[in-house]
């Protein structure tokens, strides 16, 4: 048997599975991004529109390390990198409690894919770490073609963690802004119902919610955080459901699920409903006493606007 370079070899594997766990947590947040940006938003550090580049950045800067580890590119630097990420990320978990007013059920390093709680974290953390004290830079064979396949990595994973799933901002730059809606049904919806005057008091964010639509939730507890964070008045912000036989326990669970604040609501007809938005779900109407301005989808709640809609005169 040839023990003469058990080291090497054994350093090699545990650089790789490191590597892999840096892949898979960037994978996993990148495809669960949506969930991620909020948890970032949640912090009250930035806006979201801020939160949800520096995730992508984050995420990026994961999945390349993760790609050196693999294939040995680049090593000191490599190695160095790897132990500041986890530094930083195990320092900021054990200060978590004392700075930011978060659940510590899930730290979302996986996304949606698995759950750890913050203790899980961290132990996660260390154990990474004690597995690259034997990966040591020396150890690493240099080769000519690293300089060029890291080169390509970083130029190529930044703008394509940025662009494949854009943060909402640059969709709506991409993609458009305007929403369509039937702005005469929703008048004629007003008119038409005894709610109609709690939707008709100056400027408003009126929100159309299904309580079974995944995006409608994700939405609604966008929309929660966004609220506290500048501190709208609740009386700002309506919501629409559909009618239903199961309608008024459904959106109790619908406040409930995605913590938004038990906002005044009304309900409309599936037809009317889904006319007035153009079967569009999220759709949120900025109106003035009732007067659609205009209207925007999930993701283009764009969190400015809507500050800047509510609070100016």
């Amino acid at each position: 048997m040839d023990t003469r370079h058990p080291r090497p070899k054994a350093a090699c594997i545990l650089r790789i599975l490191v590597g892999c766990v840096f892949l898979l947590s960037a994978v996993s947040k990148y495809l669960t991004i949506d969930t991620f940006d909020i948890y970032l938003f949640e912090h009250h550090l930035f806006s979201f529109n801020l939160g949800s580049t520096f995730s992508r950045l984050l995420i990026s800067v994961e999945a390349i390390l993760g790609f050196f580890l693999v294939f040995g590119i680049r090593m000191r630097e490599t190695y160095l990198l790897t132990w500041l990420m986890l530094s930083g990320f195990t320092l900021y978990l054990l200060l978590q409690p004392m700075l930011f007013d978060l659940s510590e059920d899930d730290c979302h390093c996986f996304g949606n894919w698995i759950h750890l709680n913050r203790w899980q974290s961290i132990g996660k953390n260390i154990v990474l770490m004690l597995m690259l004290i034997p990966v040591h830079p020396k150890t690493e064979t240099a080769h000519k073609w690293q300089r060029i396949a890291a080169t390509v990595a970083v130029v190529a994973a930044i703008p394509a963690f940025m662009l494949v799933n854009p943060p909402d901002y640059i969709y709506r730059k991409l993609y458009g802004e305007q929403g369509k809606t039937d702005a005469g049904l929703y008048t004629a919806a007003l008119e038409s119902n005894i709610w109609g005057n709690d939707f008709r008091n100056g400027k408003q964010l009126v929100c159309f919610f299904s309580t079974g639509c995944g995006h409608c939730k994700k939405a609604a507890g966008k929309l929660e955080l966004m609220r506290r964070f500048h501190n709208w008045d609740p009386e700002q912000l309506r919501c629409l459901f559909w009618k239903s036989d199961n309608a008024e326990p459904e959106i109790a669970s619908f406040f409930k699920e995605t913590g938004l604040a038990q906002l005044g609501y009304a309900t409309l007809s599936a037809d009317t409903f889904l006319r007035i938005v153009d079967g569009k779900m999220p759709t949120v109407l900025f109106t003035e006493n009732g007067k659609i301005i205009r209207a925007a989808n999930y993701v283009q709640m764009d969190e400015k606007e809507m500050d800047d809609f509510l609070k100016k005169k």
